[in-house]
């Protein structure tokens, strides 16, 4: 996984569901939606709002999230 070009803090998939637990277990969740997914492939894109709190302070984003897909599974995502 990939965050804002850096490749170096998740690799594998224990360490991005560690990461991703930590992201759920500090945040509340007001809303979160696929808002655009341009095409279906083994490579897609989605852009994502998200609105939520985290670590008390209140964050509204749009993000857009690039993903390659292997075996049914995605085995390379990165953010922006």
């Amino acid at each position: 996984m990939f965050e804002k070009g850096d490749s170096t803090n998740r690799v594998g998939k224990d360490a991005n569901r560690k990461a991703e637990e930590s992201f759920v277990n500090n945040a509340t969740i007001h809303e979160a939606k696929d808002t655009c997914r341009p095409g279906r492939s083994h490579n897609t894109a989605y852009e994502m709002y998200m609105d939520f709190t985290y670590g008390g302070h209140k964050v509204q984003k749009t993000q857009w999230a690039l993903q390659q897909w292997k075996g049914g599974l995605v085995i390379k995502e990165e953010f922006f």
